[in-house]
């Protein structure tokens, strides 16, 4: 990793604060009250689930992936109200802490704290659009750069001996453990390590990532009960994305697109900066450039690697971040025409990105659900404006007294709205379970009914996220003989998350008279 040579005057924390509070809290505050997410839906079911399971008495659930960011904030559902946004409220919180080490991150790099906070102003005001983050909770990534900032700031250490070098490696293994796709900063960071600062800073920082690795990791096998499963989650996880392989470079290319549209003005500071930096210095001052170039374009394997979105290509953004603040450190001079020019052209490049924040109406609804609590829900008067909220209820009225729920096509955020949870963590995803069983119909009304979810939700789209089997398992379902139609949202799209219909099924073994009529000719 790279490491500051010449230290800088750090702003005020006033300003560093009323930076962090417009670019992070501004917006996130805005949107508490949102309408539910797909991807936060994912990551709020795991915090329910393991909730659950803990409360129950049961221990740590040995079923999914690592999840340790649900796991970390799965007590908040025990709290009255709403717990999307007592998560959001969380995330929120990890959030400034993030925005707050990479203010002082960029302002040494740039040597400079007017530049620093304006570099900050500009890149975490992007990196809380809407496109990135919704309505807030919607991955672990924020809680993954702190431990990664906080490495960073570790590895301004210049002895190789340093214990520092050890604690930077322990650090990122967490950010690689609360967010899977940052392995490619661990790799970068081990090769920045080593061409800085020499094997034995090398050695300390591998020898901290793998001893602070796997003891989160026999800690997490020792209260799961093994590693088998935690192995197995994966694999399956990867199954999901087999239908979409031949879609992976039409999405890259289609979300990459959209990720221009909402970061042009930073990419274009980017590329300007780095080609002024290449101009205005020596070959062999430029390791540290290699260093952002590199914490900017690796984040791109992700998206590369499976069905990308525009978040996935936000996570270049610190490394662009990075690159602008060396040039305006090394590249160019204390109260030249260029820095000048330069700062307001981030100016522009953040009034560009605050413009694509939430607006008032945002905030009006964010009042209404504040003021709803300790109601769990959502104002009646909002629930005919999203097809996900008239699902939930749908749901709820189809669910018997703690009734269990399977959905499928990702609609995960169905459990944190209806409160309720799958009969077993293998029918979480009604379209994972389909793949798994290789789109077999006996084998998969086997398995449905071993363990038979009291209701069903059957998603359908009419664009390109609508998966291709999505036909065949409305009639698997239906041939199954286990359930009967209770509701139906139809699509439209003038509904938040209108292009989602969906299809409600009941158990038929629960209204035995049901089951009758159709055994009858």
């Amino acid at each position: 990793m790279p490491v500051q040579h010449q230290a800088c005057r750090l702003c005020s924390w006033r300003w560093v604060l009323l930076v962090v509070f417009v670019s992070t809290v501004y917006p996130r505050v805005l949107s508490l009250g949102s309408f539910p997410y797909m991807d936060e839906g994912f990551y709020a079911y795991w915090a329910q689930f393991i909730h659950q399971s803990l409360a129950q008495g049961q221990g740590l659930p040995d079923a999914g992936g690592f999840m340790l960011y649900p796991l970390l904030l799965s007590w908040l559902c025990a709290l009255p109200g709403n717990t999307l946004v007592w998560l959001r409220l969380a995330d929120m919180l990890a959030a400034v802490w993030a925005g707050w080490l990479f203010c002082r991150i960029l302002e040494r790099e740039s040597r400079s704290a007017v530049g620093g906070m304006l570099l900050a102003l500009a890149f975490l005001t992007a990196m809380n659009v809407p496109a990135v983050i919704q309505a807030g909770f919607k991955n672990s990534i924020f809680a993954a750069y702190i431990p990664l900032f906080l490495a960073l700031d570790q590895a301004r250490e210049q002895d190789a001996r340093s214990q520092r070098w050890f604690v930077a490696g322990a650090l990122t293994a967490l950010a690689v453990l609360l967010r899977e796709p940052f392995a490619c900063f661990a790799v970068a960071g081990a090769v920045a390590v080593w061409a800085g600062r020499g094997p034995q800073a090398l050695w300390r920082y591998v020898a901290g990532g793998c001893l602070g690795g796997l003891l989160f990791l026999a800690l997490a096998a020792l209260l799961r009960g093994g590693v088998t499963e935690l192995i197995q989650s994966y694999v399956r996880a990867g199954a999901v994305y087999g239908p979409e392989v031949g879609r992976t470079w039409h999405k890259f290319v289609n979300n990459g697109q959209g990720a221009l549209r909402e970061f042009w003005p930073l990419l274009l500071l980017t590329v300007g900066a780095t080609m002024v930096f290449w101009r205005q210095t020596a070959r062999g001052t430029r390791g540290r450039a290699w260093f952002w170039l590199a914490m900017a374009l690796l984040p791109l394997l992700e998206p590369l690697s499976k069905i990308g979105f525009v978040y996935h290509f936000a996570v270049a953004l610190p490394g662009c971040a990075g690159l602008c603040a060396l040039a305006w450190g090394r590249a160019l001079p204390a109260s030249s025409r260029l820095r000048r020019g330069s700062a307001v052209a981030l100016c522009l490049a953040w009034a560009i990105m605050f413009l694509a924040l939430p607006g008032m109406g945002q905030a009006r609804m964010t009042l209404d659900v504040l003021r709803a609590f300790p109601s769990p829900g959502w104002p009646e008067k909002y629930i005919a404006e999203s097809n996900t909220l008239l699902a939930g209820r749908a749901v709820r009225a189809a669910l018997p007294p703690h009734g269990s729920l399977s959905v499928s096509g990702f609609m995960y955020f169905l459990y944190p709205v209806t409160g309720a949870l799958p009969s077993s963590p293998a029918m979480s995803d009604l379209s994972r379970t389909f793949i798994l069983t290789g789109y077999d119909l006996p084998r998969f009304e086997k398995v449905l009914s071993e363990e038979p979810p009291d209701v069903l939700v059957v998603g359908e789209t009419h664009n390109e996220h609508s998966a291709i089997f999505t036909e065949s398992l409305r009639e698997a379902v239906k041939k199954s003989g286990l359930y009967v139609r209770a509701a139906e949202i139809p699509i439209d799209g003038k509904r938040n998350y209108g292009w989602i219909g969906c299809t409600v099924y009941r158990r038929a073994l629960s209204f035995p008279e049901e089951r009758l009529d159709r055994a009858l000719p």
